[in-house]
């Protein structure tokens, strides 16, 4: 689906109140890359509201029942990106439910495996993980999550304040670097 077909396509179906055509429209592979790609997310729930509010669709249950017709393997990146992103407009929807949880687990598995556990994509995912549990209230379960990458960063943030080996003959500067830590937290340091 092109870029023309995302912005216009679900727009006419819900005009047209062709509610069937909408949710295939929907739901369908290309079209939902396409459309997270080409509007917001309100926009694209804004056609989930529609639909559900007048046919006896829910999103979750519709792609959840597309997941297993849009032919995915379970370990290259293409596969691990799309779990995320339908996960992650679930999880902006409101749908904390087990299928939203599948997604998220199988993205982090396809990072690891891919990208091993220091690498922040793989953080990424496991914060993505840990807070559709908290959103689901199991704060046991996503703590643990949280603290595993917080070790690979504090590593990475500890390696990356290591003074240089190298004396330079050059007069030291004062500079405040930024370093990015997990949940968006940043550590101002002097470099």
């Amino acid at each position: 689906a092109d870029a023309r077909r995302a912005q216009e396509e679900p727009y006419q179906w819900q005009q047209a109140r062709r509610w069937p055509e909408l949710k295939a429209c929907l739901t369908d592979r290309p079209m939902f890359e396409a459309l997270r790609e080409q509007v917001s997310e309100e926009e694209l729930w804004g056609y989930w509201l529609a639909l559900e509010a007048n046919s006896k669709t829910r999103a979750d249950k519709a792609y959840k029942a597309a997941w297993t017709k849009w032919k995915t393997r379970n370990s290259d990146k293409a596969t691990g990106d799309l779990a995320d992103s339908l996960a992650e407009m679930l999880r902006y929807a409101g749908r904390y439910g087990r299928f939203t949880e599948q997604l998220f687990r199988q993205s982090l598995r396809i990072d690891e495996k891919r990208l091993g556990l220091d690498h922040p994509d793989t953080g990424e995912s496991l914060n993505n993980l840990a807070g559709l549990l908290q959103d689901q209230g199991d704060y046991a379960a996503a703590e643990p999550l949280s603290c595993r990458w917080e070790t690979p960063a504090r590593m990475n943030l500890q390696t990356s304040q290591r003074p240089s080996p190298e004396p330079t003959s050059e007069p030291q500067t004062h500079r405040t670097r930024a370093t990015a830590l997990p949940d968006g937290l940043v550590q101002r340091r002097n470099a």
